[in-house]
Parts: structure tokens; C-alpha cells; sequence
């Protein structure tokens, strides 16, 4: 179980690592597209050649942060190329390596669905962590906060009806890239987030614990959607992170806040997670289940 584990984690690290030239390909079927077209029309959409020049510019930005998020993992490049190279075995080897080292072999594609979900992530970036998501989460974590709060009183001594230092324990699964967490523990509250997904739990660890000031980074989320913008500006936009840094208001503790990996059903079933919560609030979550009445269950015990 713990090979596969490890062979499943280093599946999305490479699809992270090849963001890139997956959308490279997009590119180039966009050009071969255009090549296509009668000179008149050509002479109409003449600007889209300096924009396929100008996406591929921002893929390499883009692909600039997921290297700075995958560094952040700790499983190293050379460690991922191995597993290529396993991956590839019995494959016709290519030219030399020019390094004296092993033929090089062409390296496996992606499958379409992880090529998705790291796309994905680049959009849930801008819900979770951006000032340009802040309306989205007002419609949905802010609500949230705020009911929570209005059952969990606060005074200057306190949370009503708790004892001295004691702060209603909060769980919430399917957190996401983990901003609800953060929002809810600035409340002081002690949270705990649970996500199923590795493409989650890695961007919400890099936000996180890596992301030291407002607007350190800058994305460009849309680059490969032409759907819903009114035109190439919207597509191209870029998106900056975060817009509040995860240490930024100095009020939350160290054993405040935390995030645990794992299928929800199978990690709070477990008797020890009985009557240990507070609260479970969810967002973006009961949607996912195959059999919800099962989500409930664990949610009422």
C-alpha cells in the first residue's frame, strides 16, 4: 500500500512538472488550427499569432510556480525522473542523455484527467487565495464563518460555555486549498481540515506555509480557456497570491490550525474521532459523495 501511495504521489508531482508541455500541445493545436485557414480569413485574425507567442510566455510562468510548489513537497526531480524511467521500461530508447549517462527514453503523457486537476488548481487558486475570489467566498466560506460564530458566542473571557482557554474544535472536510480553515481558525477557533485530494493537500501545504506576503505570486490561471471572456485581456489576465498571507494577522497559534489527509469516511469513522468535534462544517463537499447518507453518518457520530 505505502509503493502505491508513493507511485500515486509521484504521478501528480509529474503532472504538475509537465503543466507546461501539456499546454504547449494546446498551443500548437491552435496553431495548426489557424495554418488551416484561407489568407483572407488569416489577414482577419492576423492577432492571434502574437497571441498563441504570448500564452506560451505565460504557460512558462505558470509552470515558473508549480516547479516552486512541487520544490516545496520535498521529492526531489531526479527521485520523479527515476520513476519515468521505471514507467518506461521496455520502451525504444532514444538519443544518449549527452551526459554520458543512459539512452534517454521518451517520457509517458499525463492522462487527460490529471492534466485537468492541475489546470483546476490554477482556478481554485483564484476562489481560495486571491483578492478577485473574495466575492465568490463572501457567497460561501464568509457564511459559513459567520453561522459559526453566532453559534459559538465570544466574550472577553472567551467562548461562552467553554472552560478558560478551551476553543470549540471545528473539522471540515473536503477543505479544499484550505482558506476556509484559515478563515475559521482567525475567528479562534481550533480547526481541522480534511481533503482526499494530493493535488489539494500539496497547493494548500505550499500556500500555506510558503506564501510570506501578500501578492507574492502571480499566475495566469486562464490562459488555455477562451470560454466566458469577453476577450484576449480576460484570458490573459493575471491573478496574484494570496491576498492575505496564511501568518499574516499574528492571531493564530501553532496547534490552532492543522490539515489531515485521507477519505473522510475511513479516517473519522474510526472510534477515537467519536464526540471529539465541536462543529463539522463542509463547503464544496457533500456533492462528492457516492452514497451521502454515509457522509452523514459519520458526520452525526
Amino acid at each position: 500500500a505505502e509503493a502505491a501511495e508513493r507511485q500515486a504521489v509521484r504521478a501528480i508531482l509529474r503532472a504538475f512538472r509537465t503543466y507546461e508541455a501539456e499546454g504547449q500541445l494546446d498551443v500548437m493545436r491552435w496553431e495548426h488550427n489557424f495554418a488551416k485557414l484561407p489568407p483572407e480569413h488569416k489577414a482577419l485574425l492576423g492577432h492571434l499569432e502574437g497571441k498563441y507567442a504570448h500564452v506560451r510566455a505565460l504557460l512558462r510562468q505558470n509552470q515558473t510556480f508549480l516547479n516552486d510548489l512541487v520544490a516545496s513537497v520535498g521529492m526531489g526531480e531526479e527521485e520523479g525522473e527515476g520513476v519515468l524511467e521505471e514507467e518506461n521500461e521496455g520502451a525504444p530508447s532514444g538519443e544518449n542523455d549527452g551526459r554520458g549517462g543512459r539512452p534517454s527514453r521518451a517520457p509517458q503523457r499525463v492522462s487527460p484527467m490529471d492534466v485537468e486537476k492541475v489546470r483546476y488548481v490554477l482556478k481554485d487558486l483564484v476562489r481560495e487565495w486571491s483578492a478577485e475570489g473574495a466575492v465568490e467566498r463572501a457567497q460561501s466560506f464568509d457564511k459559513i464563518t459567520a453561522l459559526l460564530c453566532d453559534c459559538f458566542p465570544r466574550g472577553p473571557a472567551g467562548f461562552e460555555g467553554f472552560p478558560p482557554g478551551r476553543r470549540p474544535r471545528v473539522l471540515i472536510p473536503g477543505c479544499g486549498l484550505g482558506r476556509l480553515v484559515l478563515d475559521i481558525a482567525e475567528h479562534g477557533f481550533e480547526v481541522e481540515g480534511n481533503e482526499f485530494s494530493y493535488y489539494m493537500l500539496f497547493t494548500s501545504a505550499f500556500m500555506m506555509n510558503h506564501a510570506a506576503r501578500k501578492d507574492q505570486f502571480q499566475i495566469f490561471p486562464y490562459c488555455l480557456t477562451s470560454c466566458n471572456n469577453r476577450c484576449d485581456g480576460d484570458q490573459c489576465r493575471p491573478v496574484h497570491l494570496p491576498d492575505v498571507p496564511a501568518g499574516a494577522s499574528g492571531r493564530i497559534q501553532p496547534d490552532q490550525m492543522s490539515i489531515c489527509g485521507g477519505d473522510f469516511t475511513q479516517v473519522y469513522s474510526r472510534p477515537e474521532q467519536a464526540g471529539q468535534w465541536d462543529a463539522v462544517v463542509t463547503c464544496f463537499f457533500m456533492d462528492t459523495a457516492h452514497n451521502f447518507v454515509r457522509y452523514i453518518e459519520v458526520i452525526r457520530s
